[in-house]
């Protein structure tokens, strides 16, 4: 391939069957790479060195009604606006904007028309920018009359098919069936001159029409308008799904304000530079990281970490992008840009969530694929075989009829995704992060767990509490001169420890033990005491000070086993993990008496971090083995295990990056929660598919045997994709249960 340009669209598409025809078509193209529908949040990601315009030319030609909303459109807006000047104000700031076409603000009708190449986010910020009290409602005006007319459209139906019935008109069920399926019978007809069958409105047509030509206009009727019925729900329970979760997501405000000279400034998040002060007034999200340096107030961080108690906050406390100031005035001094802030980051991984899908999804995909020619084929052969050994036409036909009918595999294409995009969803409400369906097919199937010491079971809050001098020199000052400038929490535990005048030059790391640098000429090392082959009986973290030849002294930190391990561990033993192992670099006896603590299986210590990664290996021989750490020195161990699980909080940049799931606070008592949503998940997509593949099956075969009818078999598509869809909101809940 050429130069790669990856694009990633909006769009607008009703059907998930089509959404993954034309993933399909795109990746069956030679100059695409990889092509992602992503059908529930409206995306499509593709890879490839052709052009937008050919990418949007094959998906065009797959699904002719697909909207690309980058591309110039019209919307519709119903808006509350108090003021004409100031309505005024926001149509000719729109006018003037790049991208926009035309903009015409109906002051006394409340509606706003733009006609441009932004999106629906973008125009609203700039109405934002004029006039911040501007309300959008929830549904354009556009939308509800679109939809309100399907509504009046069946309910029509309904009432003529009924009246048909009382009066037996004949010719009023054709009529209601053209009022209800007209769309439908237009789209197959458009389909099939383009040389596309088996999607739904071909299947729905042809056997609605059989079933006029066999004189069944009641069926014919009855089938179309509760299909339209069916459609109409299962739409509105995708849109609520969709709304609950970009709600739950929906963790960044649109613009903050900063001070600047004495002055209130309204800006976007990505505007925001480091070092510059927010105001954040109650009720207010707080839009970037950053330290409070005036204000005392409570923060709600629940929809980033899961906790429902509101945390308090004063000056000097760090406070992390997405929480909610509850009650006083905060200024908080940015120390993070927009790109690199909590919630930008949480935003990242969920969007790239469904980049990783599940085995389950792409049996799915595969399966629709296959299953419809099939049963089409099955429908053909029940038609013409039957008939040449003396069954009815009609009766064939009828049979045949039904087959098309339930054929199409939406409940499955459907369903299967919007469980995983709704677990997701769920592992957010909870303070987790994970990064797709194959993450979370993987958790449920957890069997062993391995663990970090410092960081993960224990606090990481390190404190220097005994120094031992072992020659005529104060050891401290030295190890404060080394570790300085490192951030690794031992150092950080002895920099606290005291000060120092004396300077370390030429610092260097000595790969799994510590540092070595120069002071007044002298190489110092500060290094564990495995580098001196020293056998000290102390328990906790001990820092070693020697020079080349001889160790000099060692000081003895401590660290506190986090309050929430031991409940971890408790937890993940009711949940058949049945072999929980500590792996760590740190000495023999400090990990061992953790150990014993919280009744873990196994310690494995005084790692380097290449041995942590063959200790591994060994240790899961014959499980799906998770790890969990926070470090840097994690990130190569967190890449190799089946389930990887990185501390949001206190972790690396590389071994958040490295994990399949991430726990926001770096409470390690949520992994139970991540493995039974994750376990929950797994049941109700095995559900859907068990449900709708045996119910397809049995009506094909009560079709086959002439037990069935038309309204079954319309049961056996729209209903069942109905109660699927349904039954995969349930992933959205974060109940443990």
């Amino acid at each position: 391939m050429g130069n790669l340009n990856k694009y990633i669209f909006n769009v607008e598409i009703d059907c998930a069957v089509c959404a993954s025809k034309v993933e399909s078509a795109l990746n069956k193209n030679e100059q695409v790479e990889k092509a992602i529908f992503d059908f529930e949040r409206g995306k499509l990601s593709v890879t490839t060195t052709l052009s937008r315009k050919m990418v949007k030319a094959i998906c065009l030609e797959v699904e002719e009604d697909m909207v690309f909303l980058d591309d110039e459109r019209t919307y519709n807006f119903s808006v509350e606006i108090d003021c004409a000047e100031c309505a005024r104000k926001v149509e000719d700031k729109l006018n003037s904007t790049e991208g926009i076409k035309e903009a015409i603000f109906d002051f006394p009708n409340g509606r706003l028309k733009v006609k441009g190449s932004l999106n629906e986010k973008e125009i609203k910020d700039i109405c934002f920018s004029v006039e911040e009290d501007m309300v959008f409602k929830s549904e354009t005006k556009e939308e509800k009359e679109k939809r309100d007319f399907r509504v009046y459209r069946i309910i029509i139906a309904i009432v003529i098919m009924s009246l048909s019935s009382y009066f037996s008109f004949t010719y009023g069920y054709f009529l209601s069936y053209l009022i209800a399926g007209y769309d439908v019978i237009w789209k197959a007809l458009k389909n099939i001159l383009k040389g596309k069958v088996f999607d739904e409105n071909f299947l729905m047509g042809i056997a609605t029409i059989g079933a006029l030509i066999l004189g069944e206009y009641t069926e014919a009727s009855a089938v179309m308008v509760f299909y339209q019925v069916g459609e109409y729900f299962q739409d509105r329970a995708v849109r609520k799904s969709r709304r609950s979760i970009k709600t739950l997501m929906d963790l960044t405000p649109e613009e903050c304000t900063i001070i600047r000279d004495g002055e209130n400034v309204t800006l976007k998040p990505e505007e925001v530079s480091v070092g510059d002060i927010i105001l954040v007034k109650p009720g207010e999200r707080v839009a970037l990281d950053g330290i409070i340096i005036s204000g005392d107030s409570y923060l709600d961080t629940s929809s980033i970490t899961g906790e429902a108690v509101k945390r308090g906050v004063h000056p000097g406390d760090e406070v992390i992008s997405g929480s909610i100031n509850t009650s006083g005035v905060l200024q908080i001094e940015v120390n993070t840009s927009y790109e690199k802030s909590t919630t930008k980051r949480i935003l990242d991984m969920v969007e790239r969530s469904n980049e990783k899908k599940a085995p389950t999804e792409k049996f799915i995909t595969r399966f629709a694929r296959y299953y419809t020619p099939i049963v089409c084929l099955l429908a053909l052969i029940l038609a013409l075989v039957p008939p040449l050994f003396g069954h009815a036409w009609s009766s064939s036909i009828y049979r045949a009829l039904m087959l098309l009918v339930v054929s199409c595999p939406c409940a499955l294409v459907l369903s299967v995704p919007l469980s995983y995009f709704a677990s997701i969803g769920a592992f957010a409400k909870t303070g987790i992060l994970v990064k797709g369906a194959e993450s979370i097919q993987k958790i449920s199937s957890i069997s062993m767990m391995a663990f970090d010491k410092t960081g993960t079971l224990t606090k990481g809050t390190f404190k220097v509490n005994k120094v031992v001098n072992l020659k005529d020199v104060e050891i401290l000052p030295y190890l404060i001169a080394l570790e300085k400038n490192s951030d690794h929490p031992i150092a950080k535990a002895i920099t606290s420890a005291g000060e120092t005048n004396l300077v370390s030059s030429e610092t260097q790391e000595i790969a799994g033990y510590g540092i070595k640098g120069k002071i007044d000429d002298t190489i110092y090392l500060a290094v564990k005491p495995s580098y001196y082959n020293l056998s000290l009986n102390e328990k906790g973290t001990i820092a070693v000070l020697g020079t080349a030849t001889e160790p000099l002294g060692y000081v003895v930190i401590s660290d506190e086993v986090k309050v929430e391990a031991a409940k971890a561990i408790s937890d993940l033993r009711k949940l058949k993990v049945n072999k929980l192992v500590m792996l760590t670099g740190d000495r023999k006896e400090s990990a061992e008496e953790i150990a014993s603590l919280l009744k873990l299986d196994k310690v494995v210590s005084d790692l380097l971090p290449d041995e942590k990664v063959e200790a591994f290996e060994r240790e899961k021989v014959g499980n799906i083995a998770g790890f969990v750490g926070d470090g840097i020195n994690d990130a190569v161990l967190l890449s190799a295990a089946d389930v990887s699980i990185a501390m949001g909080g206190a972790g690396s940049d590389a071994a958040i990056e490295a994990a399949d799931m991430v726990i926001m606070n770096d409470d390690i008592s949520k992994i139970a929660n991540g493995i039974i949503i994750s376990r929950r998940t797994e049941r109700i997509v095995k559900q859907n598919i068990f449900f709708s593949i045996s119910v397809k099956v049995l009506i094909i075969l009560l079709a086959i045997v002439g037990l069935a009818n038309m309204w079954l078999a319309i049961f056996g598509d729209v209903g069942v994709a109905l109660i699927c869809v349904i039954n995969a909101m349930r992933c959205l809940s974060s109940t443990k249960r």
